[in-house]
């Protein structure tokens, strides 16, 4: 386990993650050995597979909605309809986005408390997005509110 706490502190991993590290490292580590041990004693190594396979199946679905949240980032960083100082609303959820991250996006809600929404929860829901005038890049009217207006209207022919 110092191997790979050293390995991790030397590449500048915070110490959160590390512990997380550590501790999955140990789970797996006995469950392993848990697994050897029984392929000894039952003289199988059935056994022994079977208890890899066990742990295998067990550890994916500890870690389903972990990978479903970095996913789920991934692409909401990749799309980028929601950005840093949008204004969302979902479900009962509102805030001002201060940071998207690949794991859960961090939302400034009402009295400035911290808003931490896991990213499938923005990927997988239906979200009310209201750009912040600066980064839009464009001012946005209201939606009905205004004259209809042909779009081919005040634009002059091309002559050849």
């Amino acid at each position: 386990m110092r191997v790979i706490t050293g390995w991790l502190a030397a590449h500048h991993i915070s110490g959160d993650m590390v512990v997380v590290v550590r501790r999955v490292a140990y789970v797996l580590f006995v469950a392993l050995a848990a697994a050897v041990a029984f392929g000894i004693a039952f003289q199988s190594p059935n056994v022994t597979l079977a208890g890899i396979i066990l742990a295998t199946l067990v550890a994916s679905l500890g870690i389903q909605d972990l990978m479903k949240n970095y996913v789920s980032g991934f692409y909401i960083l990749l799309e980028r309809h929601i950005r840093p100082g949008d204004q969302i609303r979902f479900e009962a959820v509102e805030g001002v986005v201060s940071d998207i991250r690949l794991r859960v996006t961090l939302l400034q809600g009402e009295g400035d408390a911290l808003v931490v929404v896991p990213n499938a929860e923005l990927f997988n829901k239906t979200v009310i997005v209201r750009r912040h005038p600066v980064r839009s890049g464009r001012r946005r009217g209201k939606l009905g509110n205004g004259p209809e207006q042909d779009p081919a209207e005040g634009v002059e022919p091309v002559s050849s």
